[in-house]
């Protein structure tokens, strides 16, 4: 079986935390536009591949965005992975994401 593709998509750099050992340094990049987030996503052939969404901290970027991406990295049969710290996250992309992901949050 050919090893599936990897993916992450980090969709805001934006945190409410601060965490000294944080690698994506959200606190100190400049803000990528959803346009650009989409078209490079939307750039690379991901039919079967693992796609992990992340951030800083996803539910700061926007419903719009989010929603684009989860739907289609399932239409392209996709797992999906959604990191985050916040807990609402599971009630407000339900529809989405509770059903279809593999993997809703890191512990």
């Amino acid at each position: 079986m050919p090893l599936r593709k990897e993916y992450e998509i980090e969709v805001c750099y934006q945190c409410d935390w601060n965490c000294n050992y944080c690698c994506v340094q959200t606190h100190t990049k400049t803000p990528v536009s959803d346009k650009e987030i989409k078209d490079n996503f939307l750039s690379h052939q991901i039919k079967d591949s693992n796609i992990t969404i992340s951030g800083g901290e996803p539910s700061f970027a926007s419903d719009h965005l989010l929603i684009f991406l989860i739907e289609y990295a399932l239409m392209n049969r996709c797992d999906l992975n959604l990191n985050t710290k916040d807990k609402s996250i599971e009630n407000k992309y339900n529809k989405y994401v509770i059903k279809e992901c593999v993997s809703i949050f890191n512990k």
